[in-house]
């Protein structure tokens, strides 16, 4: 009796934990008060359906997703699935507790941060077959900064001189009463705000919906599957005008694990974007194949392909400690397409934590 009296206040420590967490986050979303822009800022038109397309993809960019390619939605187990498909965080036995951080940086006479895409993920198991997730992006982690590089040669190859900050909040729950298949279901909320070359605040992005999921597994393969759907309000500061709009992502995707020390996965999807007028607009997603190779033990290589790029990494676990370091060649020709060259790619690693639960 006291031994399960013991486990009940170790649990329920640890949920007081999540839940501070919890509360520290939203402390930093706050905003405050917003500046006014003056009168004279330019009219905002914005790209919505690309603009949505690279919020989206800013918090899929963990440590392990980047490393597989984002092939990752036929995964079980994996954190970052919060951010992917919710039925992908069953099977998660522990409290477990993730970090993503961007280290990828221009090379000027300063270091100039590219990109935050910055994440963190809670999850904790639930009696009953329930697995709950709490995933986030604090307050300027979610975004990209290229003021600096105005009048350079990196703004010739395609970089917006722009700035863009905002969060997403992600409030998952999965259910898998069996280990065959699993639901999963997840309320997200996006915010972006998004500043001129003059580093003026010049519209806010707000976003809410739904993702939903599931997975399905028998004898070594998987499938999975999920869909979000964001309904946007662009608030244009210059003009004073809103505008709504909708974004829906689908994915899926097939994986294989023959063994414990080996797995492949593949994926495809498409982002499909309505504007405040015009007709229906569609991105495919490109095609994702990953492989993941145990060569050591607590030593595991990753190689993928995105579309034409590639992607690797290597993760090390160490008891309940996993650490993984991840490249990906072009990424930030994903979220504007006229960006390329080598300032292109983009490097995560992410630091996940398992806890007796």
């Amino acid at each position: 009796m006291g031994g399960k009296w013991a486990r009940l206040g170790k649990r329920l420590g640890w949920l007081l934990v999540a839940a501070l967490s919890l509360a520290v986050s939203y402390l930093f979303h706050s905003p405050g008060a917003l500046p006014t822009p003056p009168d004279e800022a330019p009219l905002v038109r914005p790209d919505l359906a690309q603009r949505g397309r690279a919020l989206d993809l800013l918090s899929r960019v963990g440590a392990v997703p980047l490393a597989r390619g984002l092939a990752v939605v036929p995964l079980w187990g994996v954190p970052d699935q919060a951010f992917h498909n919710p039925a992908g965080i069953a099977g998660i036995s522990r409290l477990s507790l993730t970090h993503n951080h961007s280290f990828r940086h221009f090379p000027l006479d300063e270091e100039v941060d590219l990109i935050d895409a910055d994440t963190e993920v809670v999850v904790f198991p639930i009696p009953g077959g329930f697995t709950a997730a709490y995933a986030t992006t604090l307050r300027g982690e979610h975004g990209w900064d290229y003021l600096k590089l105005a009048n350079t040669r990196w703004e010739e190859q395609g970089f917006p001189i722009e700035r863009s900050d905002g969060f997403r909040d992600v409030l998952a729950l999965a259910y898998s009463p069996l280990p065959l298949f699993s639901l999963g279901a997840a309320l997200v909320t996006e915010e972006a705000r998004q500043f001129d070359r003059q580093n003026r605040l010049v519209a806010i992005h707000q976003g809410q919906g739904m993702e939903t999921g599931y997975l399905l597994r028998l004898l070594g393969f998987s499938w999975g599957s999920s869909r979000l759907k964001l309904d946007f309000d662009t608030f244009d500061l210059a003009s004073r005008r809103q505008l709504g709009w909708r974004m829906v992502r689908r994915l899926s995707g097939l994986a294989l694990t023959p063994t414990p020390w080996l797995s492949y996965s593949t994926q495809w999807g498409e982002y499909q974007t309505r504007p405040p007028q015009g007709s229906l607009l569609r991105q495919d997603e490109p095609r994702s194949s990953s492989l993941a190779l145990t060569v050591l033990p607590g030593v595991t290589l990753y190689l993928a392909r995105r579309g034409r790029r590639a992607h690797w990494g290597v993760g090390l676990r160490m008891g309940s400690l996993w650490v993984t370091g991840a490249l990906g060649e072009g990424t930030m020709g994903e979220l504007f397409p006229p960006v390329k060259g080598e300032q292109s790619n983009l490097g995560i690693y992410g630091v996940r934590l398992d806890l007796p639960w």
